[in-house]
C-alpha cells in the first residue's frame, strides 16, 4: 500500500488525486474501468449494431431505444445476457475480427457510440497504445466469457504515462471492499495489468 500526500481542497478525493497525477505528467481519467467497455463497444461496433438490429426485429421492438442506450448492453446486463442465447456464436465471431481492428477504426466507432462516454477521444486513443491488441483481446475474451467479472470493484483511475496504463484504486481511511479485492485480483490475473493501492493523506 503506498501513501501519496497531496494538497487536498473541498472537492472529492478523486479529482484531487487526479490533479496530483497530472502534476507527475501522467494522463488521468477517473472513470473507474469504464474506457474497457468503451473499447469494447468501439472494436465490435458494426457488428453490434447487426445483432441489435436483429434481435429488435425478432422482438418487433424498436430498435433506436438499444442504439441509443447501448449501456443497457453491456456484459452483465439482462440485454446481453439475452442476446448471447439468441446468438450463442457471437463472443467467437467478436473475437476472430481483433486482428482487423486498427486504431482509425477504433477511433471512428468511439465517435460514433451514443452513450455517455465518460472520457475523451484522446484517452481511448492513448489507452489503446498503451495496452495493445494483445489485451484488447484479452480484455474482450474475459468479458465475453464471463459477463459479471466486472461489474463492480474497478479501481478509481486509470493513468498512463509513457505509454504505459496503471490502474489506481483511492483509499483515505477505509479498507477494500471484497468486490475490489476481487476486481484487483482478476485484473492482475487474467489481464496482467498493473494496479496500485494508494493511500491518500
Amino acid at each position: 500500500l503506498n501513501k501519496i500526500k497531496m494538497a487536498r481542497t473541498n472537492q472529492r478525493v478523486e479529482f484531487d488525486a487526479i490533479d496530483y497525477f497530472k502534476s507527475k505528467n501522467y494522463l488521468v481519467s477517473y472513470c473507474e474501468g469504464a474506457i474497457f467497455p468503451l473499447m469494447f463497444y468501439s472494436a465490435f461496433y458494426d457488428r453490434l449494431l447487426n445483432i441489435i438490429k436483429q434481435y429488435s426485429a425478432l422482438l418487433m421492438n424498436d430498435e433506436e431505444t438499444y442504439l441509443t442506450h447501448l449501456d443497457t448492453f453491456r456484459p452483465g446486463s439482462t440485454l446481453f445476457e439475452d442476446i448471447l442465447k439468441f446468438c450463442p456464436e457471437m463472443p467467437n465471431f467478436l473475437l476472430e475480427e481483433i486482428n482487423n481492428i486498427s486504431e482509425i477504426k477504433l477511433l471512428n466507432a468511439f465517435d460514433s457510440l451514443r452513450i455517455d462516454k465518460m472520457v475523451e477521444r484522446e484517452f481511448l486513443q492513448e489507452t489503446y497504445r498503451a495496452i495493445g491488441r494483445q489485451k484488447l483481446y484479452d480484455f474482450c475474451n474475459l468479458f465475453l466469457k464471463h459477463p459479471h467479472i466486472f461489474l463492480s470493484g474497478w479501481p478509481d483511475l486509470v493513468c498512463i504515462r509513457n505509454n504505459q496504463l496503471e490502474l489506481i484504486e483511492l483509499k483515505k481511511t477505509d479498507k477494500l471492499l471484497y468486490t475490489q479485492i476481487t476486481a484487483i485480483m482478476d485484473i492482475k490475473n487474467h489481464l496482467k495489468l498493473p494496479v496500485e493501492v494508494v493511500r491518500v493523506m
